[in-house]
């Protein structure tokens, strides 16, 4: 008897923490990037995909610059930075925190200021160091660059991803709204009624098989009285 409930409560439990995780909308894959004014070739990680919260790595490896010559370092949503999107697909929401940021090993201290968020423009772009701009590090007494890692934690993320490169056309009819007739209003309710329907999509399986497993542990533990 201890082994089913032990089971069923298990069984509880992971469907509760896909309930929870599935609240986050969206994927992007970022890199970590580095210029220089040497041959002016910004050279990047490989891609990391954010798509929940937890902690993240990036490591950029075999540099070789001196810290003179370098004019930025940021991690950037890859398909923004190749410009094939204008928009990360990310929930607005989400909290961006830098844990560490080491060069050659060395933990740097940053300064106040840097990006926590997606930047207006809904792009996840967290820039540390523009020659440029505003840079939150020093490179005082830094020499030649070899290897540079960057670990961050995303937060949050409950907001809906937006629809990037489709969000204008979804605005157009909504600014002719106000010229539909009487006529359109049952058209509008009758669209509305299977985005309801979907909601529990995701979800609904979890929520469906939760109460079943309830009542088997409590079945389970009847029989054992």
């Amino acid at each position: 008897m201890k082994k089913i409930l032990t089971f069923v409560l298990a069984l509880t439990m992971t469907l509760a923490l896909a309930v929870s995780a599935s609240a986050f909308s969206g994927s992007a894959d970022v890199a970590l990037h580095f210029g220089n004014d040497v041959n002016w070739v910004t050279v990047a990680s490989e891609a990391v995909t954010i798509d929940g919260p937890g902690e993240y790595t990036f490591t950029l490896t075999d540099v070789n610059r001196d810290a003179f010559n370098m004019t930025v370092l940021y991690i950037k949503d890859v398909a923004v930075e190749a410009q094939e999107a204008t928009v990360s697909n990310l929930p607005s929401d989400i909290e961006i925190i830098t844990k560490s940021l080491k060069i050659n090993g060395e933990e740097i201290a940053l300064d106040e200021g840097y990006p926590t968020t997606l930047n207006e423009n809904g792009v996840f772009d967290v820039c540390y160091y523009n020659i440029w701009a505003t840079s939150y590090f020093k490179t005082l007494g830094m020499e030649i660059i070899n290897d540079i890692e960057v670990v961050i934690e995303i937060k949050g993320g409950e907001a809906e991803a937006p629809a990037a490169d489709e969000a204008p056309a979804d605005e157009a009819p909504a600014d002719e709204a106000p010229a539909d007739t009487t006529e359109d209003a049952p058209a509008d309710d009758a669209t509305e009624a299977p985005v309801d329907d979907e909601a529990p999509a995701d979800t609904g399986l979890a929520f469906a098989v939760i109460p079943a497993v309830v009542a088997l542990a409590a079945a389970v533990l009847s029989k054992k009285r």
